[in-house]
């Protein structure tokens, strides 16, 4: 990465040259600022913070294609506005913790004014203390449930088992993922509250926390995935519960695969344009070719229909 005198980020790119550089400047009014993210392919996207009268932002987002996305955020609301017209509002509500300083959404609403459509979700929070009323003690839970057209998910973080559970009021499922010290996830399960049966999934990984098996639902069997890595920490070879291993048998300089070969003989060749997206795949002699169009949208014609083209919307992070 690096940054200009004022410590902005101006470019975050790879040394194979992935990523993204930005350009910042001033507005005439002297009212705001825009940045220009741009790939080494060619496609950019701008954005343009201006400050309102009124004290709220609006933001201006110009894709690759030219269409326009324009967001105002207030003190407790954001509006957007999207290309095709449809205008979703966010309600931001206060924190249990840290109030305003980091509020959450509360409620999302969404219209289209093409079909007069209205679609609205409302979201709630609320915690729990080790010292039941006493902020200045350790967090035990945070619950946040989100209703969408009657459905009810709800989402419980406790601190000190360190698992997320998820229940549905749809279904009896629940379902429990477990992380270590490290944040890492070890064991997911899904149980159902109305039998009480219980699957499960447990991760290990290496001393530099790459993934290194999944141990699967079925006890008493071996049904045990292991993932094994180079001496640069890439990913060489996958190994399946009956002995099957796919290698990853040649990369480029990016590290990026270009050679992958299975036990069954089958291999695939993958080629990559100077920004490392794929523009030839060959299956066994199945030939696909990539492209990308201005809107970085993929183009991709199939081995077998070759006159066929196919579209793939695949914007870039900003």
């Amino acid at each position: 990465m690096a940054y200009d005198v004022l410590g902005k980020l101006i470019d975050d790119t790879s040394s194979s040259g992935h990523g993204w550089t930005l350009a910042r400047e001033p507005l005439a009014s002297k009212k705001g600022h825009r940045v220009t993210v741009s790939q080494l392919s060619g496609e950019s996207r701008t954005y343009t913070i201006e400050n309102m009268p009124d004290g709220q932002r609006k933001r201006t987002l110009v894709d690759h294609d030219g269409t326009e996305t324009i967001t105002t955020f207030g003190p407790t609301t954001q509006t957007t506005t999207f290309p095709d017209g449809v205008v979703e509002t966010k309600t931001l509500a206060s924190d249990p913790r840290f109030g305003m300083s980091s509020p959450y959404v509360s409620r999302i609403q969404v219209r289209d004014p093409a079909t007069r459509q209205e679609r609205i979700a409302s979201f709630s929070r609320s915690i729990e203390f080790e010292v039941p009323g006493d902020p200045g003690s350790s967090l035990a839970t945070v619950r946040n449930v989100a209703t969408v057209n009657g459905q009810v998910l709800t989402t419980t973080y406790s601190t000190e088992e360190r698992t997320y559970t998820e229940s549905d009021s749809t279904t009896p499922l629940t379902r429990t993922l477990e992380h270590d010290e490290n944040g890492l996830p070890v064991a997911a399960s899904l149980v159902d509250s109305s039998t009480g049966e219980k699957r499960g999934v447990s991760f290990s990984y290496t001393n530099t926390g790459r993934l290194q098996g999944i141990d699967g639902e079925r006890t008493g069997e071996a049904d045990r995935t292991i993932f094994a890595y180079d001496g640069v920490g890439q990913l060489s070879t996958i190994r399946n519960p009956l002995g099957h291993e796919v290698v990853f048998a040649a990369r480029n300089a990016g590290g990026l695969p270009t050679r992958i070969v299975d036990s069954n003989g089958g291999e695939l060749t993958i080629a990559y344009d100077l920004a490392g997206a794929i523009t030839q795949t060959n299956d066994n002699g199945r030939m696909t070719h990539w492209a990308r169009d201005p809107s970085a949208r993929y183009l991709f014609r199939p081995p077998v229909f070759s006159s066929i083209k196919c579209r793939i919307d695949s914007g870039i992070p900003a």
